[in-house]
């Protein structure tokens, strides 16, 4: 509730202000958008993520459904569809477990880097935070998308791959006291 005084008449008045995320003390980070491919959402990733954007800030989680040339986009892939929903419902829990504030959803597509920067856009996020530790196979290092998405910059751009972390992003350790590197673009 935000209290103002009207200058004309020496009142004071309330009013509603939308509860907008403010960026974190540490990074300046408020909204991440943190896609999800496959069947493990790390929980490490998530707290690093977390940290970023601190207790005020909001995690947008998408599971990233790859579809085939051969199918529809919003026809088959049911059953990966319910096991991206359940990741996203893990997902969820780990952010409430650290006071983050989470949007979850599923995203059919055929290029994901595109669907991606798009998906940036329209949310207005501050960062992407893309881990390469449970990402597609074709995925684990700097692959198509992380490539698109570095091309493309549609906001910053942090890398997570295993060792440690990069200078340029700070040292962040995860639940189980495991480290990763992350690349800032």
């Amino acid at each position: 509730m935000l209290m103002a005084r009207l200058p004309e008449h020496g009142q004071r008045r309330s009013a509603t202000v939308p509860d907008v995320p403010r960026p974190s003390a540490v990074s300046g980070y408020r909204t991440a958008l943190v896609p999800i491919f496959g069947d493990d959402v790390s929980a490490a990733a998530i707290g690093r993520v977390a940290k970023l954007i601190g207790k005020g800030g909001v995690i947008n989680a998408v599971f990233v459904l790859p579809v085939p040339p051969q199918l529809q986009l919003q026809e088959g892939l049911e059953r990966e569809e319910a096991q991206g929903r359940s990741v996203l419902e893990s997902a969820r829990i780990q952010a409430r477990r650290a006071g983050i504030r989470i949007h979850t959803g599923v995203i059919r597509t055929r290029n994901p880097g595109a669907a991606l920067v798009d998906e940036a856009l329209r949310l207005d996020v501050d960062m992407i935070y893309w881990s390469t530790l449970h990402a597609p196979v074709g995925e684990r290092r700097i692959g198509p998308t992380a490539l698109h998405l570095l091309s493309r910059r549609p906001c910053r751009v942090i890398i997570e791959t295993e060792g440690h972390l990069s200078e340029a992003a700070g040292h962040l350790s995860g639940a189980a006291g495991d480290t990763a590197r992350a690349s800032v673009a």
